[in-house]
């Protein structure tokens, strides 16, 4: 996995676009009135956290898999 930082620079970004676009999306509301608790500011959270996890986990599975199919294809030639 050499290219770990880059992998988490590319989630980083991706879970700061969704995560804002999604909390913006399900917490106009609130956030415009400024009428929030603690409750709300996990589950704002977790509007970053999950799209952070699925992108890093979908970088370094495709990175793999491209790894092994590019040996597969080595040892075949």
């Amino acid at each position: 996995m050499h290219n770990l930082k880059a992998h988490l620079k590319g989630s980083i970004r991706t879970a700061l676009v969704v995560g804002t676009l999604l909390t913006f999306i399900n917490h106009t509301t609130a956030i415009i009135n400024l009428d929030f608790d603690y409750m709300d500011l996990l589950n704002w959270s977790l509007n970053y956290v999950v799209p952070f996890t699925v992108s890093l986990y979908s970088r370094i599975a495709s990175e793999r898999s491209l790894a092994k199919k590019a040996e597969k294809y080595e040892r075949q030639s």
